[in-house]
């Protein structure tokens, strides 16, 4: 017996679900196929994008069998045909960020107009952007690049909710290396970094790793140190470099574009500095629904938000090393 959907969700039906209607599909990862690239959709008619990752989404649609047994797959050589059958939403704004620093509060409090889509780290896209920097060749002579990533960015924002008019678009951490790439894809479309403390963010790492911090998992805008090849360096010496590495490639791309946000100064800034910097206007029931959303954990909303413990004095002073001065730029920047 197939489960009832979870509450505020449709149940779909197989008969109102061909692939002839595109705006009911969603892709969800790019993966190898025997000729080339290929982008996998899922059933998404019915759902809400409201959870704190896109991907927990695609986890809480293939909880349908109905979902899980129909998918379809296509061509990324096709992505900008496919993506273009149905309408999307503007893109309003692209959020950048150190990890670990409160862009996922960004994202959840602009989720919370009910006029914003919020798209938090969609796995296609930055499927697309790994291959876009590996200047990937497709099987019919295209190299993938700024065409391929903007289609994809549309397939991920078509509207969830009649009263959405803009959609808001949240990026993985390392993927601030790729402004180049992401300015040439998003003409005119601003963009904000979040930073924080760096051993706060030291110290979140510390609990639970990111991958991006871990030695030789993920390529990014950093020299491969590794214990190898550098003997005696830690895991969170590594991670300090890393997270000081991103901080100064957002400072490396400061231009009219970009704003950067100290964690310090959230949730207050999403409506003070980035709803305007995104061209977002707010009246009294929008700023009053973003509070709300800002008290609350923004990974697992159901909760208050708790502070954590303070990090330790070796991981202050890798930070105040690695970290810090990087983000003195940002900060100097913001000033201006």
């Amino acid at each position: 017996m197939t489960p009832a959907p979870p509450v505020g969700e449709r149940r779909p039906d197989p008969a109102d679900a061909p692939w002839d209607d595109p705006e009911d599909w969603t892709p969800w990862r790019v993966g190898p196929g025997p000729e080339g690239p290929v982008v996998e959709w899922f059933h998404s008619a019915g759902l809400a994008f409201d959870d704190p990752f896109s991907q927990q989404t695609v986890q809480r649609a293939f909880a349908h069998p109905f979902r899980l047994l129909f998918t379809h797959r296509t061509a990324l050589a096709r992505i900008e045909a496919d993506a273009h059958r149905a309408a999307s939403l503007p893109i309003a704004g692209v959020v950048l960020h150190m990890s670990r620093c409160g862009s996922t509060l960004v994202s959840q409090v602009l989720g919370s107009l009910s006029s914003v889509l919020a798209v938090s780290e969609p796995g296609p896209v930055d499927d697309v952007l790994r291959l876009a920097r590996a200047a990937h060749r497709l099987p019919d002579g295209s190299v993938v690049g700024p065409d391929h990533v903007r289609a994809m960015v549309d397939a991920v924002a078509r509207p969830r909710d009649p009263g959405q008019t803009a959609c808001v678009v949240k990026l993985d951490a390392w993927t601030v290396a790729d402004l180049p790439l992401l300015r040439a894809a998003l003409p005119g479309v601003p963009w904000v970094f979040v930073h924080r403390d760096g051993a706060a963010v030291l110290a979140s790492h510390r609990r639970v790793r990111g991958a991006h911090v871990l030695p030789g998992v993920l390529a990014g805008p950093w020299p491969a140190w590794d214990p190898g090849v550098e003997p005696g360096l830690g895991v969170d010496e590594h991670a300090a470099r890393v997270l000081g590495a991103l901080c100064d490639a957002a400072a490396d791309h400061a231009g009219p574009d970009g704003r950067f946000v100290d964690h310090a100064d959230l949730p207050g800034a999403v409506a003070e500095v980035v709803a305007p910097h995104f061209g977002l206007d707010l009246d009294a029931a929008d700023r009053t629904a973003m509070a709300a959303a800002g008290e609350r954990d923004a990974k697992n909303p159901r909760l208050l938000h708790v502070r954590p413990e303070p990090p330790s004095a070796d991981l202050v002073a890798l930070a105040a090393r690695w970290i810090e001065p990087a983000r003195r730029r940002l900060i100097t920047h913001a000033q201006r």
